[in-house]
């Protein structure tokens, strides 16, 4: 397995031999297809963090199911950003690999 990136709460690694992605969360670990990666940095970037901060979303609490419903992520707003810098980091890095 190949570490994409890293960061406080997650991390992001490729597995070759399983064509796959693996996305960790403190001990929890989640394996995603390809499609099932780029599907959920889709739902990241359709969230509106605006309504975390005008009063819309008070809680600024995030439900997202992963892998068909498989799994449940309860993220706080900081946690939503962290994982969107991460998978945005993530994809990056593939592209620049790719082209070499």
């Amino acid at each position: 397995m190949n570490l994409l990136c890293q960061s406080t709460n997650f991390a992001a690694y490729q597995c070759d031999q399983r064509r796959c992605f693996f996305l960790t969360h403190g001990s929890k670990e989640m394996q995603l297809s390809c499609c099932q990666f780029i599907a959920l940095r889709q739902k990241l970037n359709s969230l509106d963090l605006s309504a975390h901060f005008d009063g819309r979303n008070p809680s600024g609490i995030e439900i997202l199911s992963v892998c068909n419903r498989a799994h449940l992520l309860v993220l706080d707003t900081h946690q939503v950003l962290e994982l969107k810098n991460l998978l945005r980091a993530s994809f990056g890095f593939m592209e620049m690999n790719s082209m070499v």
